[in-house]
């Protein structure tokens, strides 16, 4: 769903019922008039302003330097010396 963008969408079902949308988004039954009126709602309405909802369009480069930033985990190995005497 191109929330970030603000582009207008029309979203037919109840699959998404619970989950959150911006403004942008308008939720609509399965039946066709209403389809009809909402894409015509959403074409009258134009861009939308971006939404945050999902972030900021900027989580690459906090990635970059999160991994740039990141120490190198050394895993420790255990070593044991068999006594060949103590064995027998």
């Amino acid at each position: 769903m191109p929330v970030f963008f603000g582009t207008p969408v029309a979203l037919v079902g109840r699959r998404q019922k619970f989950r959150e949308t911006a403004d942008n988004v308008i939720s609509v039954g399965a039946v066709a008039a209403d389809i009809a009126a909402t894409i015509q709602h959403q074409l009258e309405h134009g861009h939308y302003s971006p939404s945050t909802l999902y972030g900021d369009g900027r989580v690459s480069p906090r990635i970059v330097d999160a991994l740039i930033d990141l120490r190198r985990y050394e895993q420790k190995h255990l070593s044991y010396v068999l006594d060949d005497a103590a064995s027998a």
